[in-house]
């Protein structure tokens, strides 16, 4: 089972800018910061819900709104 941590304000940026396809270095651009920045953070969201890579995040925040819908 998914641990749900609440995602900060600049993570929950980062993973609606990920569900739409964007790569760490779009991501960076659209939001300032390096693209070491946003794989930073693709990182610690992971943990944070207890996944292991960018495409189980995406398809884990797909669901949630989904769910949430």
């Amino acid at each position: 089972m998914v641990n749900l941590r609440p995602l900060t304000a600049r993570q929950r940026e980062v993973l609606d800018l990920l569900v739409l396809g964007m790569s760490s270095k779009e991501i960076g651009a659209a939001l300032g910061v390096d693209d070491r920045t946003v794989d930073y953070h693709v990182g610690q969201m992971c943990s944070k819900v207890g996944l292991w890579s960018r495409r189980e995040l995406v398809v884990f925040a797909v669901r949630s709104e989904a769910q949430a819908a």
